[in-house]
């Protein structure tokens, strides 16, 4: 029988058996009545702040540290650096992964197509306090309120030739010294059916205005089906706003073009 306030410790391990003896050089101090306490050999005195204990409210887990540091928490026998506090492991990757800085890190790659799926499910709201960034595709379900928007502006130079303007970096391109009428070539254009998408160009047009006389996407050109069938050629010294509509339906696009001039 053990005595008040001994450790037990394995001695010996077997194919089938293990047995368990209690330490008598080996105590646990007072205070740690209920923990689950760990320590590392004979003779290791257990105190109060190593152990996984429930809280005297018992409204919560404590795990605490022998050393007063942070304790690392494995799931499923990670081996990394124990600067990552929490890991949640699928397999050999983790998933999850709470690090010392209080940073969630969640690392499934699982894709989203819906409001149900992907590597973050909430079910309810979610409050974001600072900046959110989203690295690739946003879809929006529902309605969207926002107090206001402010759209990045890509700046193009001397155009003349074949102008490449790439979508992944903005919608909105402004042209200023403009050298001769362009090909507008938009890259990066997604493909989805049945979706409407909108490029504007800004021209700041010289004493002799060029206009975006053609259009091509990913290279492949497109007919562009002008306002009122009447093809622009700009106005000389002014800012002239040029928007492309690009319609997508059956696989095949539809162009419409539309022109306005300021100052």
């Amino acid at each position: 029988m053990p005595s008040l306030n001994q450790a037990l410790t394995v001695t010996g391990i077997s194919v089938s058996s293990v047995t368990l003896s209690w330490i008598s050089n080996g105590t646990v101090a007072s205070g740690a009545t209920g923990a689950l306490a760990y320590y590392s050999g004979t003779g290791t005195t257990v105190d109060d702040a190593t152990g996984l204990a429930y809280a005297s409210s018992g409204t919560h887990l404590i795990i605490t540290s022998q050393n007063a540091t942070d304790v690392p928490l494995r799931v499923d026998g990670h081996t990394s650096s124990s600067v990552n506090l929490f890991q949640v492991r699928k397999g050999t990757n983790d998933q999850l992964v709470i690090n010392s800085s209080g940073n969630v890190s969640i690392l499934s790659s699982e894709a989203s197509i819906g409001a149900t799926s992907g590597a973050l499910i909430v079910a309810g709201g979610v409050g974001i306090g600072g900046t959110l960034n989203v690295g690739a595709d946003l879809s929006i379900s529902g309605l969207t309120t926002l107090t206001y928007t402010s759209e990045k502006l890509n700046t193009k130079t001397s155009a003349t030739g074949t102008v490449t303007h790439d979508l992944s970096t903005g919608s909105v391109f402004y042209h200023s010294s403009i050298s001769n009428n362009f090909t507008a070539n938009f890259t990066n254009v997604p493909t989805t059916n049945d979706r409407a998408i909108g490029v504007t160009l800004v021209l700041a047009q010289g004493v002799t205005p060029y206009m975006s006389t053609a259009l091509q996407i990913d290279g492949s050109a497109q007919t562009i089906k002008w306002v009122n069938n009447s093809t622009p050629t700009g106005t000389a010294s002014k800012v002239d706003i040029v928007g492309f509509s690009l319609i997508r339906t059956g696989s095949a696009w539809t162009v419409l073009g539309q022109y306005s001039t300021y100052g």
